[in-house]
């Protein structure tokens, strides 16, 4: 379970997209196929035309409409193997339309009978030999992870591979990259000069992963966001910006982000919560501060020093991400009211611990920790990121180092 604070002001937020990309060794120049279907040997192995055939794994579906209508219902968490197969199908989908904006006519053959020139799209299975080039091409799969590829092109054939279905899209939109195509904006695309495309290309092998695991930005938007601008942050290899339509994120492995201040003021705000335990809120002034139910009003902060506060909010989330309103978050943003003027719980205990940062440093740690017991005894059914942010008060380090050291 992550936390991650976010040091500046939430409201528009963008991580660095990095990749680390590096050459992979072509083992022996020798024709073959993974097929039984001999390859003629070329002068250059990395200079052939664009193949228009595409090779993928459908199964358990036929076609790749039949695998594109069954993603509203598909269960994408239990059933991973149709999961894999509408992905990928999409990724052939997405391939086969931009090489049409350019003039190519490509077909999609989910058959796995990928003798001669074509664009192989394959997951890494363990069980069966590397998907690699004629040649032989090592990849080194375990430095993928879940959303790098590789793409290894050789004598007519170009393979892009994945340990995942998201890392595959990705591979797609890169080799689609390396083609000319570009997405500055969702509701356009730059398409190559037709002509770059025919005759002979000179294809490069790539292994790429991202060094950054959650890139993208923060939406103030009610969800979902426009189907456009989620396909967009996914051509670009971004997997944050608001919510998409559930099926939509799914597919395109878009990791669902909300919430912000209004959590805790709503689970802190409840009728009786106050009356019954008035110890898990704020004391400012040297009087115990409710958190007020009207979302315009700047609202106290609840004792983030109490356990039993933490376990509570712990509780009431998990709740909530597994059957309520947060089922598509896999971020869910946890933000204190955190102004110029001190909202914060200055109560002994408080004070105790150390100053605001680690006050909700503090109560980060055991909402995470909570969360990550949930998931493993599997009352929660996926992993969240919990994130946090500072902001004023929580902007200064903090002083409490058994609090630091619960976060590592």
């Amino acid at each position: 379970m992550g936390l991650r604070g976010m040091m500046n002001r939430p409201t528009c937020w963008m991580s660095v997209l990095a990749w680390g990309a590096f050459t992979v060794l072509v083992a022996a120049c020798s024709s073959g196929s993974d097929s039984g279907v001999p390859h003629s040997p070329i002068a250059d192995p990395y200079s052939f035309p664009l193949p228009t055939r595409i090779f993928v794994r459908l199964a358990p579906f036929t076609t790749v409409d039949d695998a594109l209508a069954a993603e509203a219902d598909l269960d994408w968490l239990r059933d991973p193997g149709s999961a894999n197969a509408v992905t990928t199908a999409y990724a052939a989908a997405e391939l086969r339309d931009h090489l049409g904006q350019a003039g190519i006519a490509a077909s999609i053959d989910g058959s796995e009978a990928s003798a001669g020139p074509a664009i192989i799209l394959r997951l890494n299975d363990p069980g069966v030999p590397s998907p690699a080039s004629p040649s032989g091409v090592v990849i080194d799969y375990s430095q993928l992870g879940d959303q790098g590829y590789a793409i290894a092109p050789y004598d007519g054939r170009v393979v892009v591979t994945a340990n995942t279905r998201v890392g595959l899209l990705y591979g797609v939109y890169a080799l689609l990259e390396q083609l000319g195509f570009a997405w500055y904006d969702p509701y356009g695309t730059h398409v190559p000069e037709p002509a770059t495309l025919r005759g002979n290309l000179r294809w490069r092998t790539v292994q790429a992963s991202p060094r950054i695991g959650l890139r993208g930005f923060w939406i103030y938007a009610s969800p979902p966001i426009p189907d456009e601008f989620a396909i967009w942050l996914a051509r670009n290899r971004l997997n944050l910006g608001g919510r998409p339509r559930p099926e939509l994120r799914m597919k395109l492995g878009i990791r669902g982000w909300g919430g912000h201040h209004d959590l805790l003021q709503q689970e802190f705000s409840r009728p009786g919560l106050f009356e019954q335990h008035p110890e898990w809120f704020g004391l400012v002034d040297g009087v115990r501060r409710p958190v007020t139910s009207e979302v315009e009003d700047v609202y106290f902060n609840p004792a983030f020093c109490n356990s039993a506060a933490a376990d509570y909010f712990a509780a009431r989330l998990i709740e909530r991400l597994e059957y309520g309103d947060l089922q598509d978050l896999d971020v869910v943003n946890v933000w204190p009211a955190d102004d110029r003027f001190n909202l914060f719980d200055q109560s002994a205990e408080a004070h105790a611990l150390g100053n605001e940062t680690d006050n909700i440093l503090f109560f980060y740690s055991t909402v995470a920790a909570r969360l990550q017991a949930a998931y493993s005894t599997g009352v929660l059914s996926r992993r969240v990121t919990l994130a946090g942010f500072a902001y004023f008060l929580t902007a200064q380090p903090p002083t409490n180092q058994s609090v630091v050291a619960e976060l590592e």
